[in-house]
């Protein structure tokens, strides 16, 4: 029993680590940037630390931030707000794999998506993320390690790979 213990408090302690630097870098990165760009990256930080939270609770590995993911599902987000729709296929009929690989991160052993629109808090998001038994299986995921999520005018995306 107190090694379970020992267990939890050593993977909650990687998540605050892991939360309090990659809100730092962000942060860092964002300084100079709009009123809404830190909006949104404050609510992308927001659904990073609900997941990883999560993940911690049912004794889970957290997520590493990882930026090029985090650009990649904020070009998707984007892409929704600006076309009106709202699914894993992209305007220009790029698939999550696609758009992931042609920013670059290369050698993913596997990938996965959530998106969801028109929710305006990280909270509400979320929420409908893990009352969908799909949205709730890719942040349950023991085959992805990395995460990066996007927010663009209501709409809502998270990038998973395993790196």
């Amino acid at each position: 029993m107190r090694r379970n213990k020992k267990i939890k408090i050593s993977i909650s302690l990687i998540t605050v680590i892991a939360v309090v630097v990659s809100s730092l870098v962000f942060l860092n990165h964002c300084s100079k940037k709009s009123t809404e760009s830190q909006k949104a990256l404050r609510f992308e930080i927001k659904v990073f630390e609900l997941t990883n939270a999560e993940r911690v609770k049912y004794n889970l590995p957290p997520f590493i931030w990882h930026d090029t993911l985090a650009k990649v599902a904020r070009d998707h987000s984007e892409d929704m707000a600006k076309n009106n729709f709202v699914g894993s296929m992209g305007s220009d009929k790029s698939a999550p794999r696609e758009r992931i690989e042609r920013a670059g991160v290369i050698g993913a052993r596997s990938w996965g998506e959530n998106v969801i629109a028109n929710q305006s808090t990280p909270e509400t998001v979320f929420k409908l993320f893990m009352n969908s038994p799909d949205h709730r299986a890719n942040i349950f995921s023991l085959t992805s390690s990395h995460i990066g999520v996007g927010y663009v005018k209501n709409h809502w995306t998270q990038c998973f790979v395993d790196l």
